[in-house]
Protein backbone atom coordinates (compact mmCIF):
# COMPACT_ATOMS: atom_id res chain seq x y z
CA UNK A 1 0.00 0.00 0.00
CA UNK A 2 1.25 3.23 -1.14
CA UNK A 3 -0.40 5.47 0.97
CA UNK A 4 -0.55 3.90 4.43
CA UNK A 5 0.78 6.39 6.57
CA UNK A 6 -2.09 8.91 5.39
CA UNK A 7 -4.93 6.31 5.22
CA UNK A 8 -4.04 5.09 8.97
CA UNK A 9 -4.05 8.95 9.64
CA UNK A 10 -8.04 9.33 8.56
CA UNK A 11 -8.44 6.13 10.40
CA UNK A 12 -7.38 7.40 13.86
CA UNK A 13 -8.69 10.71 13.25
CA UNK A 14 -11.99 8.69 12.72
CA UNK A 15 -11.69 6.81 15.79
CA UNK A 16 -11.14 10.24 18.38
CA UNK A 17 -14.25 11.84 16.15
CA UNK A 18 -16.19 8.73 16.91
CA UNK A 19 -14.81 7.96 20.61
CA UNK A 20 -15.30 11.54 21.53
CA UNK A 21 -18.88 11.89 20.02
CA UNK A 22 -20.16 9.11 22.30
CA UNK A 23 -18.44 10.76 25.87
CA UNK A 24 -20.65 14.26 24.44
CA UNK A 25 -23.90 11.82 24.02
CA UNK A 26 -23.02 10.06 27.28
CA UNK A 27 -22.71 13.76 29.02
CA UNK A 28 -25.67 14.87 27.51
CA UNK A 29 -28.11 11.85 27.93
CA UNK A 30 -26.69 11.85 32.31
CA UNK A 31 -27.36 16.40 31.84
CA UNK A 32 -30.82 15.52 30.72
CA UNK A 33 -32.06 13.10 33.29
CA UNK A 34 -30.82 15.18 36.05
CA UNK A 35 -33.66 17.14 37.81
CA UNK A 36 -32.53 19.50 40.57
CA UNK A 37 -31.10 22.97 39.01
CA UNK A 38 -28.40 22.88 41.46
CA UNK A 39 -27.08 19.45 40.26
CA UNK A 40 -27.23 21.13 36.47
CA UNK A 41 -25.72 24.17 37.70
CA UNK A 42 -22.79 21.70 39.04
CA UNK A 43 -22.43 19.39 36.40
CA UNK A 44 -19.42 20.85 35.14
CA UNK A 45 -17.66 19.44 38.05
CA UNK A 46 -19.04 16.34 36.76
CA UNK A 47 -17.82 16.44 33.64
CA UNK A 48 -14.58 17.03 34.72
CA UNK A 49 -14.31 14.69 37.38
CA UNK A 50 -16.22 11.85 35.87
CA UNK A 51 -14.98 12.26 31.65
CA UNK A 52 -11.88 13.91 32.20
CA UNK A 53 -10.14 10.97 29.98
CA UNK A 54 -12.12 12.64 27.06
CA UNK A 55 -9.30 14.93 26.61
CA UNK A 56 -7.13 12.10 26.26
CA UNK A 57 -8.23 11.23 22.90
CA UNK A 58 -6.47 14.37 21.75
CA UNK A 59 -3.47 11.84 21.49
CA UNK A 60 -5.00 10.24 18.35
CA UNK A 61 -5.05 13.63 16.86
CA UNK A 62 -1.54 14.51 17.60
CA UNK A 63 -0.38 11.54 16.22
CA UNK A 64 -2.44 11.42 13.40
CA UNK A 65 -0.50 14.61 12.66
CA UNK A 66 2.86 12.66 12.74
CA UNK A 67 1.62 10.22 10.65
CA UNK A 68 0.92 13.11 7.75
CA UNK A 69 4.24 14.86 8.44
CA UNK A 70 5.48 11.20 7.73
CA UNK A 71 3.30 10.65 4.60
CA UNK A 72 4.17 14.11 3.33
CA UNK A 73 7.48 13.38 3.55
CA UNK A 74 7.22 9.73 1.72
CA UNK A 75 5.04 11.73 -1.15
CA UNK A 76 1.63 10.56 -0.82
CA UNK A 77 -1.37 11.25 -2.28
CA UNK A 78 -2.12 14.63 -1.68
CA UNK A 79 -5.69 14.54 -1.44
CA UNK A 80 -5.84 11.93 1.43
CA UNK A 81 -2.88 14.01 3.37
CA UNK A 82 -5.32 17.52 3.20
CA UNK A 83 -8.45 14.95 4.27
CA UNK A 84 -5.84 13.64 7.10
CA UNK A 85 -5.53 17.08 7.89
CA UNK A 86 -8.63 18.33 7.86
CA UNK A 87 -10.20 15.20 9.75
CA UNK A 88 -7.19 15.58 12.33
CA UNK A 89 -7.49 19.07 13.20
CA UNK A 90 -11.71 18.73 13.36
CA UNK A 91 -10.63 15.61 16.41
CA UNK A 92 -7.99 18.17 17.97
CA UNK A 93 -10.94 20.57 17.86
CA UNK A 94 -13.67 19.00 18.70
CA UNK A 95 -12.29 17.04 22.15
CA UNK A 96 -11.76 20.55 23.27
CA UNK A 97 -15.36 21.96 22.29
CA UNK A 98 -18.51 20.94 24.37
CA UNK A 99 -20.98 19.44 22.06
CA UNK A 100 -23.41 17.75 24.84
CA UNK A 101 -24.32 21.18 25.20
CA UNK A 102 -25.78 21.58 21.30
CA UNK A 103 -27.60 18.99 21.84
CA UNK A 104 -29.95 20.17 25.11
Amino acid sequence: MKNKFAILSIVLSGISICCTLKVNYDLWNRYVSLTSGKTKALYGLTELLEYGYQYDYSIFGVLSLVLLIISIRKSEKRSLIILGALLAIFSIVVVYLRLWKLFI
